[in-house]
């Protein structure tokens, strides 16, 4: 089967590009035909390896800034390039890995190709468009900047668009229920960190045993890890320095607890356009040594083992696969509300979720388990169970079987 992928931004580091790589690599490795098309103006390096075996265009998609007779212009170039890589590519199956422009032409665009008998028939591939972000999200950003008729307009608009794909792909159930369109699915994202194991021999067990079965361990036999014991004590945030995240309340959060716990710290991984503004809130309210805003890295694998408990604040995720990342590594993990959250904590289960902007209830949650070893442990076990479902064989296959049930289902 021929794949023809359509994204954007695949030269930032971030969830976007590494989630769409890792999918097109895991597909190539099965024997899919894959295209990857990044329909920006430019040549750009992957932030992620990817497989040589996928094929790479540049799209020459995106629109250029300009007066209204300029903008349409850059939109019917952008209608007739995606029109030129659909004929060049032939694919059987088209993705649109969130890119906003490419949404509205896809569904429009009609092909025609000539036969071996230079006939002219049509041709149709099966369309999928898969949101990275929340319905919440687009609410929120809308609430922003639009007055009540656009966000009207647009609330109706998209749900409109996006209802005239083959499937309509979301990443929790809390969203799908939120779009509320036939031809929706939820397929979740996946993480590719492993479960946290370490070498032990059984004369030098750890506190974390106790998570296994009263049996005797064999030599440098593989076990899960769920605690490790270290001098300095670590909170972790992977997120981007940006509104959406709302560092801001974490940092309120922190000033609340950092002088009962000076063995702590909060360790943010990130980078973004409100890096001033939050450095100088940690200046203000005094906790610059212990809250720690240190920028982005490639790979988080090791930061996280080094920690103790992984804190979300954002206000709206399209799906939060950092607390999947976390909890691999057994890593307790506790996140404000927003819709799609309960697809990935079970409150007080394997981990906390707090009403949105409730910073006190937040602190008192957190100070709850940075007291309590016994809490992390006891979340961090059931936290192992509970993200099997976001395995990445399990969650490639539900991409297979989608590919393979479109194509049953066309003529």
């Amino acid at each position: 089967m021929k794949l023809l992928y359509f994204t954007i931004q695949i030269n930032m580091l971030g969830g976007l590009a590494k989630i769409v790589i890792e999918k097109i690599n895991w597909l190539v490795a099965h024997g899919y035909d894959v295209t990857l098309c990044n329909i920006e103006r430019l040549d750009v390096v992957p932030a992620y390896p990817i497989d040589p075996k996928v094929k790479l265009l540049r799209g020459d998609i995106s629109t250029v800034p300009g007066g209204a007779l300029t903008r349409l212009k850059g939109v019917l170039g952008a209608v007739k390039r995606t029109r030129e890589i659909i004929v060049q590519e032939k694919p059987d199956v088209i993705v649109n890995a969130h890119c906003p422009l490419v949404t509205w032409i896809l569904p429009f665009i009609k092909l025609k190709v000539k036969s071996e008998k230079l006939k002219i028939n049509r041709y149709r591939p099966l369309i999928i468009t898969e949101m990275h972000q929340s319905r919440q999200g687009l609410e929120v950003f809308n609430l922003q900047f639009m007055g009540t008729f656009s966000r009207w307009l647009h609330r109706w608009s998209i749900r409109w668009i996006y209802g005239r794909y083959d499937k309509f792909v979301v990443l929790t159930n809390g969203d799908r229920e939120q779009w509320n369109t036939k031809n929706c699915v939820v397929i979740p994202n996946f993480s590719s960190i492993s479960a946290h194991t370490e070498k032990t021999a059984h004369t030098e067990l750890t506190d974390s045993t106790e998570f296994m079965p009263e049996r005797k361990l064999g030599k440098n036999e593989e076990k899960i890890s769920v605690s490790s014991v270290r001098d300095k004590h670590q909170i972790i945030m992977l997120a981007r320095l940006m509104p959406q995240k709302r560092i801001d309340l974490m940092i309120e959060v922190w000033a609340k607890l950092a002088k009962d716990f000076p063995n702590w710290q909060v360790k943010v991984l990130g980078d973004g356009m409100l890096k001033e503004e939050l450095e100088s809130m940690v200046e203000r309210l005094g906790i610059k040594d212990s809250f720690l805003l240190l920028g982005g890295v490639k790979d988080v694998s090791s930061e996280l083992e080094n920690s103790d408990i992984l804190c979300l604040t954002s206000e709206y995720e399209g799906f939060g696969i950092v607390l999947i990342e976390a909890m691999l590594k057994s890593i307790p993990v506790m996140a404000f509300e927003y819709v799609g959250v309960h697809d990935i904590i079970e409150n007080g289960v394997d981990g906390y979720v707090v009403t949105f902007g409730d910073v006190d209830a937040y602190a008192d949650r957190l100070r709850e388990l940075m007291t309590s070893e016994e809490q992390r442990r006891k979340f961090a076990k059931s936290a192992l169970e509970s993200v099997k479902k976001f395995d990445k064989e399990r969650v490639m296959n539900m991409w297979v079987e989608l590919f393979q049930s479109l194509r049953r289902q066309s003529p």
